[in-house]
């Protein structure tokens, strides 16, 4: 089988004209069997695969020019993917869905073989994650402990909002991908791209979670707090004090604090150090950040000491073991 290309160290490129070598190469990257089947004889056929690891994601893009039939026993992923050319059948637990330009299709763990027929001229674009970073991520979206793996609907509309978003963010990060990654290499806005991507889908699919995300609860905030908290937001790392962030938002110092004890309940101090330390822990939970120390930094922590004291108090654990679980 032809070893993958590497590119750039990001992405992963597979090229065959073998039914047994694409079988092989979806076995390899995807564990567990995968066998393929022609479903039209004697057609031309030639099979691509780029994959891609992105922060907890694991993104693919496929392409095959003669009709197969797959069968997949991995069974410990939620998947989702959207057709860019063809139509697409899966069948997982009895259930049947095909894809369409309004129509994305979705998969979860514990359901069993994974079947999937495509027609010649086929392509996806999808991705894979890890059932115990969807729950931990849910988890940490709802505020609350969410146990056990879950499914979500078979089905995912890609035709409204937020799914038609999602499936742009995609393609967005899958073509930049593609190209070099200017965007996803990019510490500063790789793990921003991953987290929505992660975030977009649990906000697009449905599942029993989805309406609580889906709720919107509109701050009632002076304009002065939320000048200074989109400011923070923006950029982090950048070395506010209560004083520049007040001239910033054109109040007195104690008045921007008066503000965010009343509506926030912490000090503008308060709020960006939790800021710098959500930062910290996306960039250690996603893989954006090879060492602890190269993550606090990046977000304006200085004194190692107290940044691992103030981590540890917020999540339960230090930045180490987060690293290492990642």
């Amino acid at each position: 089988m032809t070893d993958p290309v590497v590119v750039r160290g990001r992405c992963r490129r597979y090229r065959t004209d073998s039914i047994d070598e694409m079988a092989a190469m979806n076995t390899d990257e995807f564990g567990k069997l995968v066998a393929v089947e022609a479903n039209a004889r004697g057609a031309r056929f030639a099979y691509r695969l780029d994959v891609a690891e992105f922060g907890p994601l694991q993104l693919t893009d496929h392409a095959v020019s003669a009709g197969t039939l797959i069968r997949s026993d991995r069974d410990d992923f939620y998947g989702v993917v959207v057709a860019v050319d063809g139509v697409v059948s899966f069948e997982q637990a009895g259930t049947q869905v095909g894809t369409s330009r309004s129509r994305g299709v979705t998969t979860s763990p514990g359901r069993g073989t994974l079947r999937i027929r495509t027609a010649g001229g086929t392509r996806l674009r999808g991705l894979t994650i890890d059932r115990e970073v969807w729950r931990e991520q849910l988890s940490e979206l709802l505020q609350r402990t969410v146990t056990g793996p879950g499914e979500i609907a078979p089905a995912l509309d890609v035709s409204g909002e937020p799914g038609r978003r999602w499936a742009e963010l995609l393609h967005l990060v899958m073509n930049d991908l593609s190209a070099g990654g200017l965007l996803t290499t990019h510490p500063l806005t790789a793990a921003p791209l991953s987290q929505a991507l992660l975030n977009g889908l649990l906000l697009a699919a449905e599942h029993e979670h989805t309406a609580h995300l889906r709720q919107q609860a509109a701050p009632c905030r002076p304009r002065a707090v939320q000048v200074a908290i989109d400011a923070m937001q923006a950029d982090p790392a950048q070395p506010y004090t209560p004083r520049t962030l007040a001239e910033l938002a054109g109040v007195g110092t104690r008045t921007l604090q008066a503000g965010f004890r009343t509506h926030l309940g912490v000090t503008p101090t308060g709020y960006l150090r939790d800021v710098r330390l959500d930062r910290v822990h996306r960039d250690l939970r996603f893989g954006f950040a090879e060492t602890v120390t190269e993550a606090a930094h990046r977000w304006g922590f200085t004194h190692l000491g107290r940044f691992a004291a103030q981590y540890r108090q917020r999540y339960g654990r230090s930045p180490s073991e987060t690293l290492r679980r990642a």
